[in-house]
């Protein structure tokens, strides 16, 4: 539980400051029309401020643990390298759920957090049944991710944004975010001495730098 919490607390914290944020504009912006514009833009920098900083951690989470907390944690970092795409996707859609209050559409939200309760309880006893704690974890995680996927396509959906141009921004930041990260990636493919860990480092002070502008630009709109 621990372990978990030291990747999702800070995690937690963020989404509900821009949940907040987004439900205190979601109502002006549906009553100006202009709610599917305001969705998308918020979803596109959110990728943009989260997108590398999960590739980094994915990288490295193992090597990060147990340079942190000691080596008994390594194990820790595989998990949470297997947890980092479920609370990269809960963050970016942290926003959603205040289309539920501006939309109405508090019966299809019952609806989903009912399914999303019985399918990770089922997959949670399957794991302890049948399978290692790491599997169980990852499939966890996988099953998460899916179902919040298809849960914030259905918002976006109700909310009526365009699929094609915010399909295109986040396709753009992902790419971003690959080659902020590409450093990093080549260092941990190529090296095992100090040179990794300088190359994370590169890629490290890129992202800062782009996760910064980008932040500076959504809280500038």
């Amino acid at each position: 539980v621990y372990k978990r919490q030291v990747l999702q607390a800070p995690v937690q914290l963020l989404s509900q400051s821009i949940a907040q944020v987004f439900l205190s504009g979601a109502g002006a912006s549906y009553r100006q029309g202009r709610l599917p514009e305001y969705t998308g833009m918020l979803l596109h920098r959110l990728v943009a401020v989260a997108a590398a900083p999960a590739l980094l951690f994915i990288l490295v989470a193992p090597a990060l643990f147990a340079g942190l907390f000691g080596e008994p944690w390594r194990d820790a970092g595989h998990y949470a390298r297997w947890l980092t795409p479920y609370v990269f996707v809960t963050f970016i859609s942290a926003h959603l759920p205040g289309t539920v209050i501006v939309l109405g559409l508090q019966r299809g939200e019952f609806v989903f957090q009912v399914v999303l309760l019985l399918v990770r309880t089922g997959v949670l006893l399957a794991g302890a049944i049948l399978a290692g704690p790491l599997f169980t974890v990852a499939l966890y995680a996988g099953v998460s991710v899916l179902l919040l996927s298809g849960y914030s396509c259905w918002l976006l959906r109700k909310v009526k944004c365009t699929a094609m141009p915010l399909l295109q921004n986040v396709g753009r930041e992902l790419a971003v975010s690959t080659i902020l990260a590409g450093p990093a990636c080549a260092g941990w493919l190529l090296f095992d001495n100090q040179y990794r860990w300088v190359m994370v480092m590169l890629s490290l002070c890129l992202v800062a730098w782009y996760t910064l502008r980008t932040v500076r630009d959504l809280w500038s709109d």
